[in-house]
Formats: structure tokens, C-alpha cells, sequence
């Protein structure tokens, strides 16, 4: 029996020993990283050149058709953790530096070479998540920011309480839907550490040929009422930055001076949350370069915010977008396909201190990201997904 199944939205998940499936899928993209790497490496030694590129659409990343099968490739803004997926069983990082075990007694940390214990009810007044148990939030405000995109505020137990999400980690929201438990992972795009609330962005993907039950998650959270609860639980990933450069990577402390980033529609959460805590420490040097891709000009997400931040912090954030489908006349930023010499002419160049930070569907890693920046020097070890 093949120990891969594919879920009902097409999300490959890996079966246990145990029988159950774990969401480590859902939360680590390493790997598809790492193969593309490989391939591109091994055709690039073989032949003696980069591999063709085949043609990507960048301004639907929902509608995608396999052409070796004709069969639709996996959504890539609703997977799913259902079929008995376990949140227990989720791989959590551990790290030389940075050591948690999670129990419903004790919360270990070990900090620059000091054990502190703590009783995990005290731990429970200061933080309000937990990767093991879930925890019931309360919708307070939904504000739209277009026809199918919107800002979903979660009021916390108590007014005193924070969420505790690290820059760039995850939270998991399970809802039982149509009679199915469904678990999908969301990037908050308020910090981990704001008292009282937690905010996700959310763009609801509607019915479609492809899709034709459009995204259940998206649409459940689109349709909450204020005043609803939901269950959250977390922090999970790979990726947490941690202050002036420094970040842990499957468990591995590193430090970078520049972050290129690019984010493709809805996944500029990832980078929202990371750069916010970046730019909020003023002591914290690191640099960034954005690049935002997105099918028109209405599709830019957090505008205001991004081009605020490009205003007044110019020597620590550059901004680019990249319009695929439609763009005004006059428009000064890129137009078209994600291509090399865009990635050439924003981006820092490779050095032991850049990294490349990318959160994009899997067709646009495979086809556009990766190629692009093995290409331009980027080691392997330089990128990594969210």
C-alpha cells in the first residue's frame, strides 16, 4: 500500500505508523526546495545548461493544470489536514540555542546555556496558544479589503494575554466542516506579541471549473459572524526570526544581514509579520527587498502599509512589485512573467549574509523562484520557503 495518499483538495499527506496523517506537510516546504535544487543542478551538470522554463501563470495561482496529465495540481490556498490528521504529531524545530518541550506540566527553555522551567498554567496567563491544545478565539472585526480578500480580528481569552507567534511561524485553524474535521495553516499579520488580539489575512476562493467547492476554509471564515469562536492552535514552521538578523531554520541558528523576499497574492502574510517585527526595532539592521507579485493592480494587498514602510525606511526596505495580467499605463514597476532579470535587478546579490525568503505556490518555486536565483549565484543554503 502506498504510504502517500492524497487528500480530497489534492494535499499529499504522510501516514504514520500509528495510522494517522501528519500536518508536516502542511507547515515544512523545505523539501520541495531542496528537490527542485537537485534537479536543476543535476540537468544544469548534465546538459551543460539551465533547465527550460516551462510557462507559469503568476495571476491565477488556483487554476493550474498538470500538462503531463491534464489534471489539476493541488490548491495551493486551501490544503487540507483532514483524513485524521494529527496536530500531534506535527514536527516541532529544537534548537542548540532555543530547546522547547511542550507538556501540559512544563515548558522548558534553554537560553544561552540556562535551564528555566516554568509551570505550563503559569505560561497559560502570559500566552495563549498552545501547538498541542486547542484554544477558542472569538471573532471581533472583519474589515474588507476587497470582493474576496478581508482582516480577521480574534480577541485573545483576556485583554492581557498575547498570542505568542514568533515572526514567521504559523498558526493551525481547525473547523468541522460539511461533517469533516479540516485543519489549514495562516500566517498572522499582527505580531505574535500584541496583547489582546490576533489578525489574519484571508482572500476566500470562490467556486471555479477547477475547484468547483471553492476553498472550505476560506469561505467558513469568510461567512463567521462576529462574535463567533473559532480553534486556533500553534506556533508551528521551521522559520522563526528572532532579533538583529538571527533566525532559526529547522532548529539551526543562522544569521543574516539581507532578506530578499518574494510573496506571490495572499502569501504576503508570511513577509508582513517578519518584516514588521524588523522594521519595529529600531536596533535591528537587517535590510530587505521585497518583491510582490500579483495577477492586477487592485490585487496589491496592504498597500498603504508596504509603501509607508518603503517611504520612510528606505535604507532598510525596497519594495517592487510585479503586475502578470493587467497593468495601468505609465505603471513604473515590473510587467509580465516572474522572470530573472527581475530577481537581478532587486535583489541583493549572493553573499554568505543574503537570504532568500520565498512564499509562493509550488508551480511558481519550481518554474520561476528557484531557476531564477540558482542562476544568479544564490547557494542552495541561501533559500528557503514558507
Amino acid at each position: 500500500m502506498n504510504e502517500s495518499l492524497q487528500s480530497n483538495d489534492g494535499m499529499m499527506g504522510k501516514k504514520h505508523k500509528s495510522g494517522r496523517y501528519s500536518i508536516s506537510r502542511l507547515l515544512n516546504r523545505s523539501a520541495i526546495i531542496r528537490k527542485v535544487q537537485r534537479k536543476f543542478l543535476g540537468e544544469k551538470n548534465k546538459a551543460g545548461k539551465r533547465p527550460t522554463e516551462r510557462e507559469v501563470s503568476d495571476d491565477d495561482e488556483c487554476t493550474r493544470v498538470d500538462e503531463s496529465t491534464q489534471r489539476p495540481l493541488p490548491c495551493p490556498c486551501d490544503t487540507n489536514g483532514s483524513n485524521g490528521t494529527s496536530i500531534e504529531s506535527a514536527i516541532l524545530p529544537s534548537s542548540p540555542t532555543r530547546v522547547v518541550v511542550h507538556s501540559t506540566d512544563v515548558w522548558l527553555e534553554q537560553i544561552d546555556g540556562k535551564d528555566v522551567s516554568k509551570s505550563w498554567r503559569s505560561l497559560a496567563s502570559e500566552l495563549s496558544l498552545n501547538p498541542k491544545i486547542a484554544a477558542q478565539f472569538r471573532l471581533s472585526r472583519r474589515t474588507h479589503l476587497g470582493e474576496d480578500t478581508f482582516v480577521l480580528e480574534f480577541a485573545l481569552p483576556t485583554s492581557d494575554q498575547k498570542a505568542g507567534v514568533p515572526p514567521g511561524k504559523h498558526v493551525i485553524v481547525s473547523a468541522t466542516i460539511d461533517g469533516k474535521k479540516l485543519s489549514r495553516t495562516y500566517t498572522p499579520i499582527s505580531s505574535g506579541f500584541e496583547k489582546g488580539c490576533l489578525e489574519l489575512l484571508v482572500t476566500a476562493l470562490r467556486p471555479n471549473k477547477l475547484y468547483p467547492g471553492g476553498g472550505k476554509m476560506t469561505q467558513y471564515l469568510e461567512n463567521l459572524k462576529i462574535g463567533d469562536h473559532v480553534d486556533f492552535q500553534g506556533p508551528v514552521g521551521d522559520f522563526e526570526y528572532v532579533s538583529n538578523g538571527k533566525f532559526l531554520l529547522d532548529g539551526m541558528q543562522k544569521i543574516a544581514n539581507h532578506f530578499n523576499m518574494i510573496a506571490t497574492g495572499v502569501r504576503i502574510s508570511s513577509c508582513i509579520q517578519i518584516i514588521t517585527h524588523i522594521l519595529d526595532d529600531r536596533s535591528d539592521r537587517t535590510t530587505i527587498s521585497l518583491v510582490y507579485v500579483v495577477a492586477k493592480e487592485e490585487d496589491i494587498l496592504m498597500r498603504t502599509r508596504l509603501e509607508r514602510w518603503a517611504r520612510e525606511e528606505e535604507d532598510k526596505f525596497k519594495l517592487h512589485y510585479v503586475l502578470t495580467e493587467k497593468w495601468p499605463g505609465g505603471w513604473t514597476h515590473s510587467t509580465g512573467k516572474l522572470r530573472k532579470a527581475i530577481f537581478a535587478a532587486h535583489f541583493a546579490e549572493p553573499d554568505e549574509g543574503v537570504y532568500n525568503l520565498l512564499c509562493a505556490p509550488q508551480p511558481t518555486l519550481e518554474e520561476r523562484c528557484i531557476p531564477a536565483l540558482m542562476n544568479l549565484g544564490h547557494a542552495p543554503d541561501r533559500q528557503f520557503s514558507l
